[in-house]
């Protein structure tokens, strides 16, 4: 019997146990992307997501707003965006898409076109990957512009001509 209780006993502290999800479908506390400048007048900014829709811009240079500014997104907008990190495979891409990784970006290379950052902040940790737009990465590519169609980038970043 009292195998038993002992057996019950754990098999009920077991299910009380919390696990840390290491894959791709860890919790997605934010979502930061920053454009770097390029050889010219490209937008230099840097937007973080968050839970809820919010956003706060650092608009650096070549951008309708500058400065820091914050609101909130279309309802909707982070779970989407997070969607597409998960349709990207976003945790399985490598830190360095850029020219110095020549495996991920064989050249010849387009010159003179600007970088994405691209952060994630999970429950379990962070993930980041750094995209020369020269550099074939069509994964990096679409979730850039679906992330930029969600933050409503012509409107909120591209500067007005």
């Amino acid at each position: 019997m009292r195998a038993f209780l002992i057996a019950v006993a754990a098999f009920a502290i077991a299910s009380c146990a919390t696990t840390t999800d290491t894959g791709g479908n860890a919790e997605v506390r934010s979502i930061t992307m920053e454009d770097e400048p390029c050889f010219g007048f490209c937008p230099v900014y840097r937007i973080t997501l968050t839970p809820g829709d919010a956003y706060v811009l650092d608009g650096q240079r070549h951008t309708a707003t500058q400065g820091i500014s914050e609101g909130m997104l279309q309802a909707g907008s982070f779970e989407a965006a997070v969607q597409a990190l998960e349709t990207a495979g976003f945790r399985s891409l490598p830190e360095d898409l850029t020219y110095n990784n020549e495996t991920a970006c064989p050249g010849p290379q387009i010159s003179d076109m600007p970088y994405t950052r691209i952060t994630v902040d999970y429950a379990d940790g962070t993930h980041s990957v750094h995209h020369y737009h020269g550099c074939t990465a069509p994964e990096m590519r679409n979730l850039r512009e679906t992330l930029r169609g969600l933050i409503d980038y012509d409107t909120r970043i591209r500067p007005q001509n």
